[in-house]
């Protein structure tokens, strides 16, 4: 394991998909993660994949040369690659956080697959949101009101988001006794109600019966609701309906629900639907492996039918298969993340006003590709500054009293006066603050920002499909 590691070319992650408030934050922390453990050198070395495109190509079986990686030849059965795929694929992934959606047709060759052929949507509603309606809706209203060290006076909606109200909630459960009560009553009633109609236990001296219609009523319901609008906008976006899609893959926890495999039965009527426990086990490969050492190894494992612990680590499988298919990256906004936009605008634009293609001109002669991040470039000059850089009433990752900070909120003043419908002026005084606020958070950081991030990842494997 030592000299895998110290011969590491890249570095492959999960992070959150877009949109999400915290993605920018969350990935340019993840890189200072993995720099400071001296896996590799540069951040261009580390890619981040969404889960749902993860959990996709964690089934595709690569057709390679039997030349080059040996270990991946075990003739596991992929359901996605075997298939005729006259039809679209819809993969739902629900993590703790949140619930990622991905909808492609997949080609014929399914190395042909690029980033255009994929669309995404992101729902911040997850299992711990899940289990937390399952504890206000169904759980909270049993206890006497005098025996409740809680101040539960708003409840997030049932099924949405409902971001800063759940982020307090969270926090106020952690804190308290009744709330650490709750939430383990919440797991346990859930767990069981998938298996059971009704279920009788203790709530502290209480006594108490909870049904799954109610369950399904309360809180299946409003999540199958909303997570019904989410799949509504990726179709409408990919140009499809329903009857288009042809199989579901769905991963995670989440996705187990008996209501929710039976609504999608209903809504995509043509699809196949493919859950953790459906997904085929493994077939033994069909010619030993090439070396003893693979026996062990990722695919090794797969190959002798360890379909528990590929289903435990899915996301992972799929994203060691990212160098197989490194088309499906978004290459471009990883490159001009959008704090490299703001610092590159804070250094490089003349106090003057100047028109968006006046600007772009400046961005251009430092190198940087504008026709690929023109419209971020535009929402920072109109406003918008890039997620989880300073705490903001509208992210609910931040404390209220993070929020109330004066210093945070001065920072929070307009960078950029907007002069005409294309044309903006920089405040110089602004301009000062946040770039003294940025190089005070990064003085430690192995990421300067100085030039994009050139990702390195699939480039030496670029030759594998020959």
């Amino acid at each position: 394991m030592a000299r895998i590691l110290h011969r590491l070319e890249g570095v492959i992650v999960n992070s959150p998909g877009q949109p999400s408030q915290a993605s920018e934050a969350y990935r340019f922390n993840l890189r200072e993660a993995i720099l400071a453990a001296q896996l590799v050198e540069r951040p261009e070395q580390i890619a981040c994949l969404e889960a749902p495109i993860a959990a996709l190509l964690a089934e595709f079986h690569p057709d390679l040369n039997r030349d080059c990686f040996a270990s991946f030849q075990r003739n596991r059965p992929s359901t996605l690659a075997q298939n005729s795929r006259q039809g679209a694929t819809l993969v739902i992934h629900t993590s703790p956080s949140a619930t990622e959606l991905a909808l492609t047709c997949l080609p014929t060759s399914l190395h042909h697959l690029s980033r255009d052929d994929l669309h995404l949507r992101r729902l911040a509603y997850g299992s711990q949101a899940y289990l937390q309606d399952i504890a206000c809706q169904l759980l909270y209203p049993f206890i006497p009101e005098d025996q409740i060290d809680l101040d539960l006076a708003i409840l997030p909606l049932p099924g949405e988001p409902d971001g800063g109200v759940r982020s307090q909630l969270q926090r106020q459960l952690y804190r308290s006794a009744t709330g650490t009560m709750l939430l383990e009553a919440a797991a346990q009633l859930n767990r069981v109600l998938q298996n059971q109609d009704r279920i009788t236990f203790e709530l502290g001296p209480h006594s108490s019966s909870f049904s799954r219609k109610a369950l399904d009523t309360k809180v299946t319901q409003p999540f199958i609701l909303r997570l019904n609008r989410e799949v509504n906008h990726l179709l409408s976006q990919a140009g499809l309906v329903g009857e288009n899609i042809a199989q579901v893959l769905c991963t995670g926890s989440g996705t187990t629900l008996a209501a929710l495999q039976q609504w999608l039965g209903q809504k995509l009527p043509q699809a196949q639907i493919l859950t953790e426990e459906s997904l085929p086990p493994s077939s033994p490969p069909s010619s030993p492996p090439s070396s003893p050492q693979m026996e062990s190894g990722i695919e090794g494992g797969i190959a002798q039918g360890d379909r528990p612990a590929f289903q435990t680590h899915r996301i992972a499988y799929g994203l060691a298969h990212l160098p197989l298919y490194p088309q499906v990256l978004d290459r471009q906004g990883q490159q001009y993340s959008d704090y490299f936009l703001l610092v590159e605008l804070l250094r490089c634009l003349p106090d003057e006003a100047l028109t968006l293609g006046e600007i772009c001109n400046h961005l251009e002669g430092r190198g940087i590709n504008t026709q690929a991040c023109k419209a971020r470039i535009q929402a920072i000059l109109g406003g918008d500054l890039p997620a989880g850089l300073i705490p903001q009433a509208s992210e609910d990752v931040w404390p209220l009293e993070s929020q109330q900070n004066p210093d945070y909120q001065a920072l929070a003043a307009p960078l950029f006066t907007v002069i005409s419908a294309q044309a903006y002026q920089i405040d110089r005084l602004q301009r000062q603050r946040v770039l003294a606020y940025w190089q005070r958070i990064t003085a430690h950081s192995h990421q300067d920002l100085e030039e994009p991030y050139i990702l390195q990842v699939g480039l030496s494997l670029s030759e594998a499909w020959s």
